[in-house]
């Protein structure tokens, strides 16, 4: 997957998201001036459309969990092809919090 794709990814959600909270609303206000058959037709329409969203939203947690589990696969192989990187990277990072930690609690 490329830097976009999960943009993207959100930006269909949250349109999923509001078209389907747009029909909710839809169905509401017309329920009430709607005959039975209508609101039914109109239920089973907004029914629909939130059957999409979440088939969409699932998509995108699996797509998520699959990058997640790539990541991690190669995470842990670089680390046991090189420990000794790994062990000067993870002194790095913990070197650089604690600066910014000490940095922190002398402003108080």
């Amino acid at each position: 997957m490329n830097e976009t794709q999960p943009d993207a990814g959100k930006s269909h959600l949250f349109e999923d998201f509001n078209a389907v909270i747009g029909e909710a609303g839809d169905l509401l206000r017309s329920a009430s001036a709607m005959g039975a058959d209508s609101a039914a037709a109109l239920h089973e329409s907004s029914v629909r459309g939130l059957a999409g969203a979440a088939d969409r939203i699932e998509k995108i947690r699996t797509d998520a969990l699959a990058e997640a589990g790539s990541a991690a696969t190669a995470a842990n192989r670089y680390v046991h092809e090189n420990p000794w990187q790994a062990v000067g990277i993870a002194a790095a990072a913990s070197a650089v919090v604690g600066l910014i930690a000490g940095m922190l609690i002398s402003r108080r």
